[in-house]
């Protein structure tokens, strides 16, 4: 969920060199699509050029922070949006990859699907600035992992453009954040959404997200351990991003707080960006923050013709779930039988049963150095532990594998 992003300048580590149906109780349809083909430029560039990229925009204050982000379109990102219709609600998908055609066994055994859940009151965009990354890798060595993974990131109910569908998607209802009902809109939303090949897919969530994730894992894994089920992913791997459950549960007091002190609504864009950017608005990259913050406002217009940009997602509508998220998210994450990751952002602290855990090496650990929305603060560092993980975890028939850090 959302905390406060520490004011300090990001670093990142090494960046690498390359007809089925669903069983739901609600039929799940893809309704608009919205495609692009613009793709990011290919050609070598130096490792000290891809740092200055990202980190052109790190934070900087007053009407600089506004200038230098001003909004960016997802299709710099990804190359498709579209509608899902799924476990009563209908959800926005941008997407990244090879989804419309069958894959063969090779192809199978080397090509992986990342799906992407944000956090709260983040949008599927947060994640943006990662695939960009991954993409323009791609581009740059078809040998490359990055050029053997495909990306797809939804916006949660209550969140983005995605609408629940158990009453108010706002959280007026009580059971709209519920975490396991999240899970099954993700787990029927990734099922309606691959409509060809099956896929290995990995799961990644970051905070809040990372509740969902572990449970989406887990109905993956029951899935295919029935011999009738037509479910079309086999979990590849799980990837939790900057949630402990310790550290979660020490915080919730103090959330309340932080909450009330978020501004409810902006004049202008350039006023949010502005604030992100000079007021610890969740993190400390202008450039991430341009396609990531406006996603999670909305423009209202009054009577009068005056305008302002108010939150789609209310945090305070979300307290009532907060433990719920995280409660048993230790053992859950635990008990997922596919190759795990836990990425962390400075030095949060693992709780007892994730310490012993990784001493018997049950789980990978990195550890980067930014703000609590690592994908936004760090993209590079994130698309070389994405690119790590897959090509020693998942990628049967290895591309040409990244340098681990």
């Amino acid at each position: 969920m959302w905390t406060v992003a520490p004011r300090v300048a990001v670093s990142s580590t090494m960046r690498p060199t390359g007809e089925r149906t669903i069983r739901s109780t609600v039929a799940s349809t893809t309704e608009t699509t919205v495609e692009t083909k613009t793709r990011p430029p290919a050609g070598a560039r130096a490792r000290e050029d891809d740092r200055e990229r990202w980190h052109a925009g790190v934070r900087v204050d007053g009407d600089a922070a506004a200038s230098a982000a001003a909004p960016r379109d997802w299709r710099e990102s990804f190359s498709r949006a579209t509608f899902i219709r799924a476990n009563g609600g209908r959800f926005k998908v941008y997407s990244r990859g090879s989804f419309d055609d069958d894959l063969d066994g090779d192809e199978f055994e080397t090509r992986a699907v990342l799906f992407m859940l944000h956090g709260c009151p983040y949008t599927a965009l947060t994640w943006a600035p990662t695939v960009e990354e991954i993409a323009r890798r791609a581009a740059e060595d078809g040998t490359s992992v990055a050029a053997s993974v495909d990306a797809i990131a939804m916006d949660l109910r209550g969140h983005g453009e995605s609408d629940g569908g158990l009453g108010d998607d706002r959280g007026d209802n009580g059971a709209t954040f519920d975490p396991d009902v999240m899970a099954l809109d993700a787990f029927e939303t990734l099922g309606a959404f691959l409509t060809r090949s099956k896929r290995r897919v990995v799961v990644i969530g970051h905070s809040m997200g990372g509740a969902i994730a572990v449970r989406c894992a887990a109905l993956i894994e029951n899935a295919n351990r029935e011999s009738s089920s037509s479910y079309p992913a086999e979990l590849a791997g799980l990837v939790l991003v900057d949630i402990v459950e310790g550290s979660a549960l020490s915080a919730l007091p103090a959330m309340g707080v932080l909450v009330d002190s978020r501004p409810s609504e902006f004049a202008t864009l350039e006023d949010a960006m502005r604030w992100s950017s000079s007021r610890g608005g969740g993190t400390t990259n202008t450039r991430s923050a341009s396609v990531s913050l406006p996603s999670q406002l909305r423009k209202v217009v009054a009577a009068d013709g005056s305008s302002k940009y108010v939150w789609i997602t209310d945090l305070r509508a979300t307290a009532p779930f907060w433990t719920s998220w995280y409660r048993g998210l230790s053992g859950k994450f635990l008990a997922v039988k596919a190759p795990k990751l836990l990425l962390l952002a400075g030095n949060d602290r693992l709780d007892t049963e994730l310490t012993i855990a990784q001493m018997q090496g049950r789980f990978q650990m990195t550890v980067c150095k930014a703000g609590h929305c690592v994908q936004e603060d760090d993209p590079d560092a994130v698309a070389t532990t994405l690119e790590n993980f897959v090509s020693r975890y998942v990628s049967r028939k290895r591309p040409t594998p990244p340098p681990f850090m």
